[in-house]
C-alpha cells in the first residue's frame, strides 16, 4: 500500500516539476524546546524537538495543458522519545488536459492529507493518519448556443488510508450539467449526478448517491455570489433509503485590501471522503470524519472569512470562523466541530515581521449516549527576519492548552524555538 501511493504521488509530481512556472522551493529546520512533550496532565517532561520541511510550488500553463503542483514534505524528531519519529506528506497536484473551448477535456488530481485518527485522543504523532485521494475526471462540452452548455462529466476517485485500510474506498460519479447565461454576469446551472461508492473492507457500507441541485451564479466586479439548492438522495446496499435536502450558498466580496467570505452548504458525503479534495495543506493534523464509523454522513458546512491590510500601512489581519456537523445514517453517532482563526502580522521593515496567530477548535462527538466535548487553543508568537535575500530567520513561542468534559486529555504545552529557512523560485 505505501510503494503505491509513493508511486502514485510521483505519478502527479514529477512532470509539474520538469515544466513548472512560477516555481519556487522552501527548505526549512526547526529546533524547540516542549515543556510537556507527552502531552499529559501528569508527568510533564521537557525535551528537545526537531522539525525538517522541504515545501515546493509550480505552474504550468498553456494552449492545452494547465499543470500545478503544491506539496510539503516534514520529518519530525523527539530528543528523549516521547513520540515516534515521523516523516509525511501533504499536498496537491492537478493537471487539466484541454481549455474553456474544449469538446473534451481531462482533469488529473492527486491529494495527500495527514488527519487525527482519534479527536479524543492528544494529537500525538501515534494519532495521525495519512489518507490520499486521486482522481480522473473526464468531461464532454458542448455549446448548443450562444449561451447554452451541456456538458457529460465522470469522477473516478479512489481513496486511500495508510492506518485504518477499512476506510478505503472506490467512487465513480456520472454527471450531467445545463447552464444558461443571463448575461454576461449572471448564469443558472442545472446538474444531476449518480455515484456510486464501493468500500473495500467494509462491503455492508456501500451505496448509491442521486443528487440534483440548481444554482444561480453571479460574478460582478467586486461581488460574486451563488445560490443553489436541490436533493440528495442514497440507496445504500444494506440499511434504509435516505433523503435530505441539498444547500449551498457563497458570497465573495473583494474591495482594494479586503476580502470577505461567507459560505454555507448541505450535502451526503461518507465517512472515507469527508470534504475530499476540499481541504488546504495545514501545518498541523486537521479532523476530516471526526468519528471513525464506516456509512454514510449528511454533513453541514458553514463559515466566514475576512483578511484585508486596511488596519495600517504595516498590518494584515486574517479571521476565520468555520463550523462542521455530521449525522450518521445507520447510527446515533455525530459530531460538531467548530473553528476560529485569528492571524495578525506586522511588518517592520522589507526584512523584519513580527506574527501573532490564535485558533480555538471545539469538537463535541456523540457516540450513542456517550457525548463528550473537546476543547483546544494554540497561540503561537514569532519574529522574523530575512537576511542574504533567500535566508529567513524565526524565533517562536507557542502554547497550547487542551480540556475535556472528562478532564482525561487535559493538558497545557509551552514550545519554544527557532527556524532557518531557505527560499529559491
Amino acid at each position: 500500500m505505501r510503494s503505491t501511493i509513493k508511486l502514485t504521488t510521483l505519478f502527479f509530481f514529477l512532470p509539474s516539476l520538469g515544466y513548472a512556472k512560477n516555481f519556487s522551493v522552501d527548505l526549512s529546520a526547526a529546533v524547540g524546546e516542549s515543556d510537556n512533550a507527552l502531552k499529559t496532565s501528569g508527568n510533564e517532561i521537557s525535551e528537545q524537538q526537531n522539525r525538517y520541511a522541504a515545501a515546493i510550488e509550480g505552474e504550468w500553463l498553456t494552449e492545452w495543458l494547465n499543470a500545478n503542483v503544491q506539496y510539503a514534505a516534514t520529518r519530525e524528531t523527539f530528543s528523549d522519545n516521547s513520540q515516534q519519529d515521523e516523516s509525511y506528506l501533504q499536498g496537491d497536484s492537478a493537471v487539466k488536459l484541454g481549455n474553456a473551448t474544449s469538446i473534451l477535456n481531462l482533469d488529473l488530481r492527486h491529494s495527500r492529507r495527514t488527519l487525527l485518527q482519534d479527536i479524543a485522543a492528544a494529537p500525538t504523532t501515534a494519532n495521525q493518519e495519512e489518507r490520499e485521494i486521486v482522481s480522473a475526471m473526464p468531461s464532454a462540452r458542448f455549446q448548443m448556443s450562444g449561451s447554452d452548455e451541456l456538458i457529460f462529466s465522470a469522477d473516478f476517485s479512489r481513496t486511500r488510508y495508510l492506518e485504518s485500510e477499512i476506510r478505503d474506498a472506490d467512487r465513480n460519479t456520472y454527471g450531467l450539467d445545463y447552464s444558461h447565461d443571463f448575461s454576461a454576469v449572471d448564469t443558472v446551472n442545472l446538474r444531476v449526478k449518480k455515484t456510486e461508492s464501493e468500500f473495500l473492507f467494509f462491503p455492508s457500507a456501500n451505496y448509491k448517491l442521486i443528487s440534483t441541485a440548481a444554482v444561480y451564479q453571479v460574478n460582478l466586479r467586486q461581488l460574486s455570489y451563488s445560490i443553489g439548492a436541490g436533493r440528495d438522495s442514497t440507496q445504500p446496499e444494506i440499511g434504509e433509503d435516505h433523503s435530505v435536502p441539498h444547500y449551498e450558498a457563497s458570497v465573495n466580496y473583494k474591495s482594494g485590501a479586503n476580502n470577505f467570505r461567507v459560505y454555507l452548504d448541505q450535502s451526503i458525503t461518507d465517512s472515507s471522503l469527508g470534504q475530499g479534495l476540499d481541504f488546504v495543506i495545514a501545518d498541523v493534523p486537521i479532523v476530516d470524519a471526526a468519528i471513525t464509523d464506516v456509512g454514510i454522513i449528511k454533513r453541514i458546512t458553514g463559515g466566514v472569512d475576512w483578511n484585508t491590510s486596511n488596519l495600517c500601512a504595516r498590518c494584515d489581519l486574517a479571521l476565520g470562523f468555520a463550523n462542521t456537523k455530521d449525522v450518521y445514517f445507520d447510527s446515533d453517532s455525530e459530531s460538531t466541530q467548530k473553528t476560529a482563526t485569528i492571524n495578525f502580522r506586522y511588518t517592520f521593515s522589507p526584512q523584519a515581521q513580527t506574527l501573532i496567530m490564535h485558533s480555538v477548535s471545539d469538537q463535541e462527538p456523540v457516540l450513542g449516549q456517550l457525548t463528550e466535548q473537546y476543547r483546544q487553543s494554540i497561540t503561537r508568537l514569532s519574529f522574523q527576519y530575512s537576511f542574504l535575500r533567500n535566508i529567513s530567520l524565526e524565533i517562536f513561542t507557542e502554547k497550547e492548552d487542551r480540556s475535556s468534559d472528562s478532564e482525561v486529555q487535559d493538558y497545557t504545552e509551552n514550545f519554544t524555538g527557532l527556524a532557518l529557512a531557505y527560499h529559491f523560485e
